[in-house]
């Protein structure tokens, strides 16, 4: 064999070998599955067009039976600063999404390969994150496709990643806001995700509130009420079935979580002018 062919054939050789490569991923970057974990598809597709109107669903991300994570879609009333959004609540402070360093409530965008929560970024530590939002100050993020979020589990350090897309439509025409989750890193071996689209349902009235006098229409028996800021500062926490509160002088946005007898939680939004 002439080095002609000995260069050819380990050229053609060097090829194959590089076509039937996949990508790898370090432990740290977006993409990576560690053992222990799986890839779910196609987890929400989820869509509002309704003004002054909320759509809620839950993920349990750990498969422990209990939600982990409240996705929420809104349309506010943009006069007051209350913008349209595709949001994260967390529940029972057991994870943590990757933020900016200089927006610490808006959740890090990655794309396939990067490396997670590295220089600039920080995890956060609220209970709300933005995904997308239009058009309050500061929030311009109308649209996303195709790109990464990156989670934490905070009692394990285990990090995981979700594959999102977003879409706000503010003008011209009605006002919508979608949001989908095409693919998941969850943190448990197996072939589908721990989702309710509901857990409870109650109301706050009136909202927005003038005097911060509110009132809870809840058909649950209510076991517990915390009430956040709009930094997800917990303020103060009520005991007992109590539908009567009292919120902070400040006029501004606050949330308001409830959990009932079966330990289930949902959280609304409250405005007081």
């Amino acid at each position: 064999m002439n080095m002609k062919s000995i260069i050819r054939d380990t050229l053609f050789a060097f090829l194959i070998c590089i076509g039937s490569m996949q990508m790898v991923f370090a432990q740290d970057t977006i993409g990576y599955i560690p053992p222990g974990t799986s890839i779910v598809h196609n987890i929400f597709d989820l869509g509002i067009s309704e003004p002054i109107k909320d759509t809620l669903a839950f993920l349990d991300i750990d498969g422990d039976g209990t939600q982990d994570i409240q996705i929420w879609l809104h349309i506010g009333n943009p006069k007051i600063d209350d913008p349209l959004a595709a949001s994260f609540i967390i529940l029972n402070n057991s994870f943590s999404f990757c933020t900016s360093i200089n927006q610490m409530y808006r959740t890090y965008l990655y794309n396939l390969g990067d490396t997670i929560c590295a220089s600039g970024q920080q995890w956060g530590t609220a209970i709300y994150y933005t995904v997308a939002c239009y058009p309050a100050l500061g929030c311009i993020m109308d649209s996303i496709t195709d790109q990464y979020l990156a989670f934490k589990k905070i009692a394990t350090d285990e990090i995981g990643w979700m594959r999102v897309s977003a879409f706000i439509r503010y003008y011209p025409g009605p006002n919508s806001v979608s949001f989908t989750i095409s693919e998941l890193l969850a943190l448990y071996e197996g072939t589908g995700i721990n989702t309710v689209t509901n857990t409870f349902d109650f109301e706050v009235l009136p909202n927005p509130t003038m005097d911060g006098q509110i009132f809870i229409q809840c058909n649950e028996r209510i076991d517990a009420i915390d009430l956040f800021n709009a930094q997800g500062q917990i303020l103060k926490t009520y005991q007992g079935d109590l539908h009567d509160l009292i919120l902070p002088e400040t006029p501004g946005l606050y949330f308001i979580k409830i959990r009932n007898e079966k330990n289930q939680f949902s959280i609304r939004k409250i405005i007081r002018l």
